[in-house]
């Protein structure tokens, strides 16, 4: 009897070990986008990485987290993957091999690198699917979160403290989407055997969503992807709540525009804006060409880069990809968003990356409001 009474508080005190603590496990992760504040205080800044890390603490033992991302250096993030790892979550992640940083390492020491096994770290020297490029991918899964089944987290957010401190960036996210989630997975599983595969650009619909998984070996300019959603726009035509002032509105929020890619990208931007819709661009990175096409055609551009400490260096600047319309597009009068990893360059094309497009009304609210509210207050002119 006594025995039996020892065995049964044994396994009580194992199911408490492994499973996350009260405080943890009542985290759930909202859906829907989310953005940091470069310049804000710490909670804003690390916003982002906030609802990563309370994401993967609050992953039961059994769950599966799977991540992609770029880059990484944060100390709280391996704390939160390894104590997952430890109490029974398979823990699995790819990095970009541009920079293996001290936490990395300690992730490669505690996780293990073989993939093979329940739980590891590998890094793709170059693209993880492609032949060449990098592993530029920003993206985050997770089948059980809290109350939360199949979530996926994709966006402009690396591990990074360096990005949460000086980047403006996005992180949007969907709950219970089983077929979503589902179609990460495979595009993970595809990237962690870190080797080309036949046809590596993807397109898939599922519910509302239209993915374009990168890289792209056709690169002709009839075939890009973004080139085609621009096209569809009327600059005319808005009507109802849509646009304004019954024209169709464009918001352009991007870190790298530059490059042939980046030039013919612009050129249609250029032709919405003299064809009367309302375009404004952010952007950090763009090539003199592509400001020269804008602005020269109207568009209205502001750079939201800043030297705060006069040292002669930017340390604050975009890193966001998004475009998001409201008004005429494909002849109806809706709202939508794209938004990812890919800059609107060349290079972006030859990499891993992930693409999203979301047309819903209060996603495009949420995108406007971050992207007016960078506008107005952090930000100058580079051409009205």
């Amino acid at each position: 009897m006594h025995t039996k009474s020892g065995v049964v508080a044994l396994v009580a005190a194992l199911v408490l070990a492994l499973a996350p603590s009260p405080a943890h496990a009542a985290f759930t992760p909202a859906p829907g986008p989310l953005f940091n504040n470069p310049w804000g205080k710490m909670a804003a800044k690390e916003r982002l990485l906030v609802k990563i890390r309370k994401t993967i603490r609050s992953t039961p033992s059994g769950a599966k987290i799977r991540i992609a991302v770029y880059s990484n250096d944060r100390k709280d993030i391996a704390d939160a993957l390894i104590n997952a790892h430890k109490r029974g979550v398979d823990v699995r992640m790819l990095l970009n091999g541009h920079a293996e940083t001290r936490q990395t390492k300690r992730l490669q020491r505690r996780l293990g690198t073989d993939r093979s096994k329940r739980s590891f770290l590998h890094i793709c020297k170059y693209s993880c699917r492609g032949k060449n490029g990098n592993l530029h991918s920003k993206f985050y899964l997770f089948n059980r979160a809290g109350d939360a089944r199949n979530v996926v987290m994709f966006g402009s957010t690396n591990l990074m403290g360096y990005g949460a401190k000086i980047q403006w960036n996005d992180l949007h996210t969907e709950v219970n989407r089983k077929g979503l989630h589902g179609f990460f997975m495979r595009v993970f599983n595809e990237m962690k055997q870190d080797r080309p595969v036949p046809k590596p650009f993807l397109r898939k619909s599922i519910g509302d969503f239209d993915i374009n998984v990168y890289p792209k070996y056709n690169k002709r300019k009839k075939h890009d992807r973004m080139l085609l959603n621009l096209r569809r726009i009327r600059c005319k035509g808005a009507t109802g709540p849509s646009g304004v002032g019954k024209r169709t509105l464009i918001l352009i929020n991007m870190f790298g525009w530059n490059g042939e890619r980046g030039a013919y990208l612009a050129r249609k931007v250029a032709a919405h804006s003299r064809n009367g819709c309302v375009v404004r661009v952010i952007n950090s990175r763009a090539g003199g060409k592509v400001t020269h096409i804008l602005r020269s055609n109207g568009v209205q551009i502001k750079s939201p880069d800043f030297d705060r400490n006069n040292n002669g260096k930017v340390d604050v600047f975009t890193h966001a990809k998004y475009l998001a319309v409201s008004g005429n597009y494909a002849r109806n009068p809706s709202w939508h968003v794209w938004t990812g990893s890919q800059n609107w360059s060349d290079r972006s094309l030859n990499g891993d990356e992930i693409t999203v497009h979301v047309p819903r009304r209060g996603v495009f609210a949420r995108y406007r409001k971050n992207f007016e509210f960078i506008w107005k207050n952090h930000s100058t002119w580079v051409a009205r």
